[in-house]
């Protein structure tokens, strides 16, 4: 009896292997580079993972359900995990250089997440192209598109962040809905994801009409889309209606605060502009160029071949293409519009967007060349598609080594580390507090202390009654012990004309980060006596 050649079978296997591997590999590099690393907008989240984790609820100060942080799934998904790791091990884990003394393993639990997501993301990525160009070409490209990712500062400046955990379930929904034909699960993701960040509501419009599309065109059956509707709808209303009971509303109020941010003139705001000139900045002219040029060539190369709009839907690597794309501009558009402050984590979908089109694009093409009358073309095309992608890699390979053999951080979140100390030192069993940055501050002084916002995304009421005119409420409606004047700006202290009447200084932390961009340091104020 002749056995069939198991050498095709063994080198997928093995090609998957060394994929792995090497993700796994620039994955805890990540972690390692990031460990350290951290954004006040994420010590939001987190303090909220911590409340829970400690017996408070979803929280930012004990008693007051206000529905502050955009990722309130993730705040979910850390306490819990937090609290598993505390309960055996009696919150003993501490790490050195940080002040929390409760959830400590919260942010480093974040910056895994990051890691993974990224892997997650690169690894979809390298199963579209072995389901459309082979696998040869899947791993070339996914390995040197991965080599350029990890180093990049619009992605590591996110690290700890939900975004990239959002991204990666939308990127993992639309693989398994366009190649895999698989329906509930996919929608079940986008649930997780949208509980992390509301925005991937639009991710699941875009599939369903894509899905409605194909069905009307025979392309799929109707009851796909109907199975895809209620995987999500049902899910999802019960998590809004969970939001509405506990929180008091449906969505997150953290959009007034950014129009806030806005009106206070302090800070950037969002615009297509400005996103242009990100964009620039981080791939240089002719790199966006040819970033944004290579899928509209995709897309008309595969039209003309499929000739209808059946044949075109149904190009699984289109589609994915597309939605990705749909849902990248039209957040982009989205937060142009309603005009908020920009920050770093809003770039970050539409400038990975115009990266992974690049050999999904190249994926797509290759894909009709590989079989067929054309198929003697496939290997120099092959050949010609991995120099490219090989090249840029391995120029960068300098800036992969620095990245590697370095480490992340952010001085601005430890520049508050002085007052935590001083705060705790002199009220050991809590106190108030507050300041127009409570994300980290918060987070390690811990739930025993109230931490005010006095920008409004963590309080309640508090922007509501700004844009309304009222720039004194959150000293009038909880009168707190202690104030931290950082950021000069109408919304700070200092700019309080009765700030003398009722406060004193007590201590100036002239902390580096703050000589540098102020030149002088933050000031502590106590209430008058």
């Amino acid at each position: 009896m002749t056995l069939p050649p198991a050498a095709p079978f063994r080198y997928s296997r093995v090609t998957d292997l060394v994929v792995f591997l090497v993700l796994a590999g620039l994955s805890l590099l990540w972690f390692r580079h990031n460990f350290n690393y951290g954004l006040d907008d994420s010590y939001i989240t987190f303090r909220y993972a911590q409340n829970l984790a400690a017996g408070e609820g979803l929280c930012f100060n004990p008693g007051e359900r206000h529905f502050g942080s955009t990722a309130m799934g993730l705040a979910l998904i850390l306490g819990v995990a937090s609290f598993l790791i505390d309960f055996p091990t009696r919150g003993s884990i501490r790490f050195e250089g940080h002040l929390a003394t409760c959830g400590t393993t919260i942010p480093f639990l974040a910056h895994a997440l990051s890691a993974l997501s990224l892997g997650m993301i690169v690894w979809i990525l390298f199963k579209i192209g072995e389901r459309t160009a082979g696998k040869a070409a899947a791993a070339i490209l996914a390995l040197a598109s991965a080599l350029m990712l990890y180093p990049a500062h619009y992605l590591n400046s996110v690290s700890g962040h939900e975004t990239l955990f959002y991204l990666s379930l939308i990127f993992t929904a639309f693989y398994l809905i366009y190649f895999l034909e698989k329906t509930a699960a996919p929608a079940f993701i986008l649930v997780l994801a949208t509980t992390v960040r509301p925005d991937c509501f639009l991710a699941f419009l875009i599939a369903a009409c894509f899905l409605f599309i194909r069905s009307c065109l025979g392309s799929a059956a109707a009851r796909r889309v109907l199975i895809f509707l209620a995987a999500y709808l049902a899910p999802i209303s019960g998590w809004m209606l969970f939001c509405r009971s506990y929180f008091g509303t449906w969505l997150p109020v953290t959009l007034e605060a950014k129009q806030v941010q806005v009106l206070l003139g302090h800070w950037d705001t969002y615009s297509l502009s400005l996103l242009v000139e990100q964009s620039l900045g981080v791939f240089g002219p002719i790199a966006a160029s040819l970033l944004f040029l290579l899928p509209l060539l995709s897309i008309l190369v595969v039209f003309a071949k499929k000739a209808s709009f059946r044949r075109f839907f149904e190009t699984s690597g289109m589609l994915f293409l597309l939605s990705f794309g749909a849902f990248a501009s039209g957040q982009a558009v989205f937060y142009h519009l309603i005009r908020i402050t920009a920050w770093w984590w809003y770039y970050t979908p539409v400038l990975l967007l115009l990266f992974l089109s690049a050999p999904v694009s190249v994926f797509i093409l290759l894909q009709p060349v590989r079989k067929g009358q054309s198929a003697r073309f496939f290997k120099p095309l092959l050949i010609t598609a991995s120099l490219a992608a090989v090249a840029p890699a391995v120029a960068s390979l300098s800036s992969f080594h620095l990245w590697a053999a370095g480490s992340a951080a952010n001085a601005h979140i430890h520049a508050y580390d002085p007052v935590v100390e001083y705060v705790r030192a002199n009220a050991p069993h809590g106190t108030s507090l507050a300041m127009a940055e409570p994300g980290v501050v918060g987070f390690n002084l811990g739930p025993a202390y109230h931490v005010i916002d006095l920008l409004g995304l963590t309080s309640p009421q508090v922007a509501q009654r700004i844009l309304s005119g009222d720039m004194d409420f959150p000293y009038t409606r909880w009168n707190p012990e202690y104030l931290v004047a950082s950021w000069d700006g109408i919304f700070s202290p200092t700019s309080r004309e009765w700030i003398s009447e009722r406060y004193e200084i007590i201590a100036e932390f002239p902390y580096p980060y703050w000589i540098e961009h102020l030149s002088r340091g933050a000031y502590l104020y106590r209430r008058k006596g």
